[in-house]
């Protein structure tokens, strides 16, 4: 009888480990996701702020100008693109931050990685290098 016990309850300390090894897997996993989420949304912020950037000293330039931009490679550990029209868009995984542009003239294109943002004839495109 005693052996029975025994094996017993090395079957239920064996189930309680592993009930308990499921838990802090499961809790990790949650934590990291939201730490993706939050990267991804900072690093979002950080790409429009420097393009904006880059359409503020262009806007204060006259003429025709050109400034290339080297952005991050990812955001938040995803692909992302960045779009110019009415606002500067950056889209990550299907999510779009939107920013309003500091000019008034016609704004076109997109992009990652390394950028050029081109202002001619009073109108500015974006696009790869």
């Amino acid at each position: 009888m005693k052996g029975q016990y025994l094996a017993v309850e090395s079957v239920l300390t064996f189930g309680l480990g592993i009930a308990l090894a499921i838990g802090v897997i499961g809790a990790f996993d949650i934590y990291s996701s939201n730490i993706y989420e939050t990267s991804e949304e900072v690093q979002a912020t950080m790409i429009q702020n420097q393009v904006l950037e880059v359409f503020n000293i262009l806007n204060a330039v006259e003429g025709n100008a050109e400034y290339e931009i080297d952005l991050p490679d990812s955001a938040g550990n995803s692909d992302y693109f960045v779009e110019a029209g009415d606002t500067v868009s950056v889209v990550v995984d299907g999510d779009s931050y939107d920013k309003q542009l500091p000019v008034d003239s016609p704004v076109s294109g997109s992009g990652s990685g390394s950028i050029r943002i081109v202002k001619s004839d009073g109108s500015y495109n974006l696009d790869d290098r």
